[in-house]
C-alpha cells in the first residue's frame, strides 16, 4: 500500500526527490495513534512558522499537551509520543473524516531555529498494525536500530 505523506512539498520536483528517498514526512497513516494521551506537555521551542526548502507549515498550541499545525491548507492535531526515549510525535488528520494518524520522529537544534523531522520506515512500523500496544512494542524493538526511519526533512524557523 502506497502512503500518502502528510506534509506535501510544493513542488512536483521536490515531490519526486523525496519519493526516491523515500521520504514524505509521515511515511504511512495509522489507525490507531502511538499514544493515546500525550506524554508530555506543549514545547514552546516547536511553536511557530516554519519554512523548508519547498514548503512551509505553521504550529500553534492546542492547548497545555497538543498542537495544531496548518500544513498545505490542512489541519492537523499533534502531540508529544514518547516512546523507548525517542522524541515522537502522533500527529492526526483533522481535515477529512478518515482521522487517520501518523508517526514522526523529530529533533529541535539547541538554539531552538532548526526543525527535524523524521521519516518512520513503514517496513519496520507497518500501517496495517491496528494495536497502539503493539506499535509501542515495534517501536521499542527498533529503537536502536538506524532503518527506523527512512529520512529527514528539515525546517527553519521564521
Amino acid at each position: 500500500m502506497k502512503c500518502p505523506p502528510l506534509f506535501r512539498p510544493v513542488s512536483a520536483g521536490v515531490r519526486l526527490a523525496l519519493l526516491i528517498l523515500g521520504l514524505g514526512l509521515t511515511g504511512c497513516e495509522y489507525d490507531v495513534p502511538l499514544t493515546k494521551e500525550p506524554t508530555r506537555g506543549v514545547d514552546d521551542r516547536l511553536t511557530g512558522d516554519w519554512i523548508a526548502k519547498d514548503g512551509w507549515m505553521k504550529v500553534r498550541p492546542l492547548d497545555a499537551n497538543g498542537y495544531v499545525v496548518f500544513f498545505d491548507g490542512k489541519l492537523y492535531r499533534a502531540w508529544h509520543s514518547t516512546v523507548a526515549g525517542l522524541a515522537l510525535v502522533t500527529v492526526q488528520d483533522i481535515e477529512t473524516g478518515k482521522r487517520k494518524y501518523s508517526y514522526l520522529g523529530y529533533a529541535v537544534s539547541d538554539d531552538g531555529r532548526r526543525l527535524t523531522l523524521r521519516v518512520v520506515n513503514d517496513k519496520l512500523i507497518p500501517d496495517e498494525t491496528a494495536d497502539s500496544a503493539r506499535v509501542q512494542k515495534l517501536f521499542e524493538q527498533y529503537a536502536r536500530d538506524p532503518a527506523l526511519f527512512t529520512g529527514d526533512v528539515v525546517y527553519v524557523k521564521q
